[in-house]
């Protein structure tokens, strides 16, 4: 074999993949330390990572000494269209790689509809986007990641309809729920590192909870009491067109009534609306003992349920390759 053919095992490889997904930058010296495999095994590791086209590396700085170093990255090499469907509302964001939106398009759905029509209706309004992103960029488009709710419709029926609306059968279909705690267990969450549950809720365009508790490695499950949640909060809060004032109060009575019963370590707030309280008036509305944390969004304002979808796919985009033509040679040192 040739000297210079970076082998390594696929067990090597994926657990740096696994360490890009958690956020931060990374270098070799944060991968091999995050892995606990050896510099060499994570430096060939990255040089195929690079030959199968999944990782680049980029000059930049060390963020603890700021010498000079190489960065590794997800390489930009391809275009990545996630689709979420609410009752309400729809969108499509367009995004590389490294996770970061291109483009993006929202439409407003009729909850009168089946999931089926409202999901055609998204995909005739982001069509166009795709077509011309491809166009500006000269990238291929992956196959879709479809995120829901398990309750909206059968996954078969929507991975029908989307496939005839795209054109390509849907790469993932995660549940939003599992997105949630996938967006979490990568480090979303930087505070309150020893919660062991948490109340998530979502008010704005796509209102959506659900409870998530500690698993035994350090990252987040969804746990089956959380169920229903979501319904209970779509009840409650009133329609999109009301008050501010009217929609503030709804949430606030209904965390107020939750927190009699349930006494999540952590409480985590996404707020598209802009009219929730902030996380100190929260301490005065709450139970003493109810932390609330309110996130802010993301890169290029992805969600959290949106990041935890697009770090899912992209790693059954990664696996889909690795396994189409998988590495050979050494295992761990």
């Amino acid at each position: 074999m040739n000297q210079t053919d970076p082998s390594v095992s696929s067990p090597a490889l994926r657990l740096v993949l696994d360490a890009l997904e958690t956020e931060g930058t990374h270098t070799r010296r944060s991968l091999a330390e995050a892995t606990r495999l050896s510099d060499s095994t994570v430096s060939r590791a990255i040089r195929l990572g690079i030959r199968r086209g999944l990782l680049i590396r980029k000059e930049g700085a060390d963020p603890v000494s700021g010498r000079p170093c190489r960065h590794i990255l997800p390489a930009p090499g391809l275009l990545i269209p996630l689709l979420s469907l609410y009752p309400h509302h729809g969108s499509l964001r367009v995004l590389n790689p490294g996770l970061i939106p291109e483009g993006s398009t929202s439409v407003e759905l009729n909850p009168t509809f089946t999931p089926e029509e409202n999901l055609r209706l998204l995909c005739r309004r982001g069509l166009p986007l795709l077509r011309g992103m491809t166009t500006r960029t000269g990238l291929s488009v992956t196959s879709p990641i479809l995120v829901s709710d398990k309750a909206s419709a059968p996954a078969a029926t929507l991975a029908a309809c989307l496939t005839d609306a795209v054109g390509l059968p849907p790469l993932l279909m995660p549940d939003r729920d599992d997105c949630i705690a996938r967006a979490l267990s990568a480090g979303a969450l930087p505070q309150k590192r020893d919660a062991a549950s948490a109340l998530f809720m979502r008010v704005g365009n796509g209102d959506h909870a659900c409870i998530l508790l500690r698993t035994p490695q350090g990252g987040w499950t969804v746990s089956s009491l959380g169920h229903r949640l979501t319904p209970g909060l779509r009840r409650t809060l009133p329609a999109s067109n009301c008050p501010p004032e009217l929609l503030r109060r709804s949430v606030i009575d209904l965390l107020a009534e939750l927190c009699r019963f349930l006494s999540p370590d952590i409480i985590l707030l996404e707020d598209a609306r802009g009219i929730l309280p902030t996380e100190e008036e929260w301490r005065r509305l709450l139970p003493e003992g109810s932390p609330v944390v309110i996130l802010s969004p993301g890169e290029g304002g992805l969600t959290l349920a949106e990041r935890g979808a697009a770090l899912l796919g992209r790693r059954a985009l990664w696996d889909r390759i690795l396994e189409a033509s998988p590495p050979s040679g050494v295992s761990r040192e």
